[in-house]
């Protein structure tokens, strides 16, 4: 008897989440049936059953190169050895590397790096004997295949303009070196130095340098100079240093017998900020000084200094902490920096045989309940506190504190919009709170929203904040401090009507905000609108094409550096059949909404060359594993990259069948039926 494996959809979406939870359906339930395995045999295919499961591999890690040439990918199976493969999208001239993943592309194209690392069963081995897994970086030269290799390796990257590449050593005692500031409370003079081995390497004339324990790394963005922090033994050489990529000039910008953290570049390059300091004797947190850099990309940096002795504005009893994090904002005037408050560390438990109590205590008054006050005590002993540090005038903003923890910084750094949730804390009603906009140059805090609930965050030019009231998306023009209804002329309503859970019903959502600063695109049930930022009436850009079809369409952002919408350039969107379960893409150029795939088939995110209108994506059906594709723009007409499991065709699969019917109120769903091949109609 053939099995018939039955599910009914409750909402509409029910369209499957990947093709190897078809495969585990079919792989558990096909084996059961006697008539399914004749069926099988007589077809010529064998059934499917658990032990070959070790035969699928999944693809992970794909990535296009920029100039759209190369593509990369990794091979995976379960308890299995990795595989790098890397294609050349024109020639089909393939590189492969056992026991490699995470390819990433040199700019230009020339390089590839990726990590190797040891087989699954070594793998294994190191870990069952309480011994770190080792890997190593490699370097592949694309055309010729050469590749060089650096043991031991944690991390590596290129610079921009592919001039330079680094590989930063793993350290001994097992850590991966500081990403950030999270170095445990007081225990800075005695914990072992976070700097390890780091190989800088000149791609250009084809040699290495090998700079001694660096902590913290990273490029400008132009590539022209890559910056470090130094941890090493007794502190010796401790400091910030700067290599000039071009002319190979190395030079320290500052030192201190103090630990460096938290280094950080600004956006564009000409910005460098640091923290450096140590835990005093008997409390628990770093007390630092911020370092600060203008005029790096200028050849002749200025310097600057905040700390509790030489700037004011600091919290008393508060340090600047390195698990705050920094941020330059645009104009590079300011650093906004993390406090904390200082505390006394704990004396240690008595040796007096005594166990130590766990003993977790709670009140009715709390604002959590017990569960979530576990969950975030990690949370609330590193949380701290933004600030603003000014830096020609030595002065420090405190912009948030314990009854307004949050502040949603402008990406221009002039504003942020702070939240305080403080009478609103509940475990069961909507989470809403009281907001401000908050000055960063003084602090001050201007009330704009009263027990509100959806905010929809800052344009890109920090002119506008919306938020959701009242079925509408609402504009608050920061500087100005005007609230304007932007949705309330048109007859369009942006509410998710189909939002099932408690509480106000949210919008759709925003798709981002046009290049001439005049509109937001909207989200609409199946359209996308242009919402003018004058509150006028909104225009529907696809036409209305959505809602005729019951098509939800979706803007596809393929930069992602991209701030706005360029509505002089075709806008790419993603397409998605409510009843059909139908998927693909359509272009909207001059006006006119133009198919570009529209197919019963499930494609997903497209990954743009950076410097070339050629894509990478995975397509795939119930019966087809989601390969890898590629296209020159017109989806439809696209080129198979990968072939992942070719001994699917040895097995009996199956196949799907979409329905509708009517639920007991009349509301209209959608189910499927997974049926196995051979099914006779009439069979059960």
């Amino acid at each position: 008897m053939f099995a018939l494996s039955f599910q009914v959809a409750c909402c509409r979406l029910v369209r499957a989440r990947s093709l190897m939870m078809h495969f585990l359906v079919l792989a558990l339930l096909l084996p059961f049936f006697p008539a399914d395995q004749a069926q099988a045999q007589h077809s010529g295919k064998q059934p499917l059953s658990i032990a070959e499961y070790k035969l699928w591999r999944s693809i992970s890690g794909a990535t296009i190169s920029p100039g759209g040439t190369w593509a990369a990918w990794s091979y995976t199976r379960i308890r299995g050895d990795d595989s790098l493969h890397v294609v050349n999208l024109n020639t089909e001239a393939e590189h492969v590397v056992p026991n490699a993943s995470g390819a990433h592309f040199s700019d230009d194209g020339t390089w590839v790096a990726y990590f190797v690392s040891p087989s699954f069963e070594e793998a294994e081995k190191a870990r069952r004997d309480d011994e770190p897994v080792v890997k190593k970086a490699e370097l592949m030269k694309l055309a010729s295949g050469e590749k060089r290799a650096w043991d031991d390796a944690s991390s590596f990257g290129f610079a921009k303009g592919s001039s330079h590449f680094f590989v930063k050593k793993r350290r001994k005692d097992g850590g991966q070196g500081r990403q950030g500031g999270n170095s445990s409370s007081g225990r800075d003079r005695t914990e072992e130095p976070r700097g390890t081995d780091l190989i800088l390497r000149n791609l250009t004339e084809g040699y290495d340098e090998l700079i001694g324990s660096v902590d913290e790394s990273g490029f400008n963005k132009a590539g022209t100079l890559f910056a470090y922090t130094v941890d090493a033994a007794d502190k010796d050489g401790n400091g910030l240093y700067l290599v000039d990529l071009e002319t190979g000039a190395r030079r320290a910008l500052d030192n201190a017998k103090e630990r460096y953290a938290e280094l950080t570049w600004s956006e564009e390059g000409g910005g460098l900020a640091v923290l450096r300091g140590e835990t005093p004797d008997k409390k628990t947190e770093r007390v630092n000084t911020l370092v600060a850099y203008t005029g790096m990309d200028s050849g002749s940096p200025q310097k600057y200094l905040f700390d509790a002795e030489g700037g004011q504005g600091l919290p008393e009893g508060s340090v600047i902490s390195e698990k705050g994090g920094l941020t330059w904002s645009e104009d590079l005037t300011t650093v906004f920096v993390g406090t904390k408050a200082q505390d006394d560390e704990l004396e240690d438990w008595p040796d007096d045989g005594l166990p130590l109590a766990d003993v977790n205590i709670w009140h009715w008054a709390d604002d959590r309940i017990q569960t979530a006050q576990k969950r975030q005590a990690s949370r609330d002993r590193d949380r701290t506190y933004l600030a603003a540090v000014r830096l020609e005038e030595e002065r420090m903003v405190p912009l948030a504190d314990e009854t307004m923890r949050t502040v949603e910084l402008s990406r221009d750094g002039r504003w942020g919009i702070g939240r305080d949730d403080s009478n609103f804390i509940s475990d069961w009603k909507p989470s809403t709170a009281n907001y401000y906009r908050v000055d960063t140059r003084t602090g001050e805090r201007l009330q704009l929203l009263r027990a509100h609930q959806r905010t929809l965050g800052f344009s890109p030019d920090s002119k506008h904040y919306l938020y959701w009231l009242d079925g509408h998306v609402w504009d608050y023009r920061v500087e100005d401090d005007i609230h304007l209804n932007l949705t309330s002329a048109g007859t369009v309503d942006f509410t998710d009507q189909e939002f099932d859970r408690f509480g106000e019903r949210p919008p759709y959502g925003v798709a981002g905000f046009t290049k001439d600063g005049e509109a937001v695109l909207l989200n609409h049930r199946y359209d996308v609108w242009l919402q003018p930022l004058d509150g006028t009436r909104a225009t529907n850009l696809p036409d209305g094409r959505g809602a005729q079809d019951e098509i939800r369409l979706r803007y596809v952002r393929t930069d992602p550096e991209e701030r706005f919408i360029d509505l002089d350039e075709p806008l790419l969107f993603s397409a998605y059949g409510e009843w059909t379960k139908k998927a693909g893409f359509f272009e909207l150029r001059d006006g006119d909404l133009h198919e570009l795939a529209w197919e019963d088939k499930r494609f997903g995110r497209l990954q743009k060359a950076e410097h070339a209108d050629r894509y990478l994506f995975t397509v795939q059906t119930f019966q087809e594993f989601p390969d890898l594709w590629v296209s020159d723009g017109n989806v439809s007409d696209r080129a198979r990259v990968t072939v992942a499991n070719p001994q699917q065709e040895e097995y009996p699969w199956g196949h799907r069948i979409l329905f509708d019917y009517t639920n007991d109120d009349g509301v209209p769903l959608q189910g499927t039926l997974a049926i196995p091949d051979g099914y006779e109609e009439g069979q059960k």
